[in-house]
């Protein structure tokens, strides 16, 4: 946006942040923009939810942060769609009102940027994406090259977001968990004996595995007739998906 829109960059944090003192303006820009994805005969987004990002701001802005966002939630929901966003509104505490209800869902990632307690009696639904456990980060050297599959599939839960623990009470706004890979590496030279620099199939290795056990594990849970060790070979026998084009190298670790 700020490469077309310079004069919408922060000269304070860098292009590519927002000059929240012309949120107004932004969001005037943006909406009809918006408009071109969102709404016609074929939008681009055919599905009930729009995600709108909205984290990792400056907290000294806090209170300039919590309008833009504000602002991006009502002009989201004023196209019918349904926000999604990151946490961040503990990161970014402050008086300026945020819409908050459940067809607002929060991505609950770092606890520190918004703790998820916080977001529940806020009233929203969460979805669990603790970034100390589900992040992918490939060759990177922080977070995961691949996820810790076996230890996802015994351990844990969606409802464990870092250090807390949804109560009973309170699932019904715990949408689910899921994972993320991060392109951060993304053009580097990588140094893999036999293999070209970082690929698409280098993200579709780690992605394929992550899909099999969180997807088991969202479905089922912890199933005692199935441990890790049925399962894992029981995976490793599946062929990828019809139309995909990459050979798998990594299985899941036995």
């Amino acid at each position: 946006f700020t490469r077309f829109k310079p004069e919408f960059a922060s000269k304070k944090y860098g292009a590519d942040h927002f000059d929240l003192d012309k949120t107004d303006e932004i969001v005037a820009w943006l909406k009809p923009l918006f408009a071109e994805y969102m709404t016609g005969a074929e939008p681009t987004f055919i599905g009930p939810y729009m995600h709108v990002g909205t984290d990792e701001y400056n907290r000294a802005e806090a209170e300039k942060f919590r309008k833009f966002t504000d602002e991006m939630f009502k002009m989201v929901e004023g196209f019918g769609y349904k926000v999604c966003a990151w946490g961040a509104l503990t990161h970014a505490s402050g008086k300026t009102p945020v819409r908050a209800h459940r067809d607002i869902t929060i991505d609950i990632w770092h606890n520190p940027y918004y703790q998820p307690k916080d977001a529940i009696d806020a009233g929203y639904t969460v979805v669990s994406i603790p970034d100390g456990l589900v992040y992918l980060v490939p060759f990177a050297g922080y977070y995961y090259d691949y996820l810790n599959c076996r230890y996802l599939y015994e351990h844990w839960e969606p409802r464990n977001i870092g250090n807390y623990t949804v109560p009973d009470d309170k699932l019904d706004q715990l949408a689910g968990g899921k994972f993320a890979l991060w392109n951060d590496a993304l053009g580097r030279k990588v140094k893999v004996a036999g293999k070209p620099p970082y690929t698409e199939a280098d993200n579709w290795d780690r992605i394929y595995p992550a899909l099999q056990t969180l997807g088991q594990k969202f479905w089922s849970g912890a199933r005692a007739d199935q441990p890790w060790d049925k399962f894992a070979p029981l995976a490793n026998s599946k062929p990828e998906p019809k139309g995909v084009k990459f050979s798998r190298t990594f299985r899941l670790r036995k």
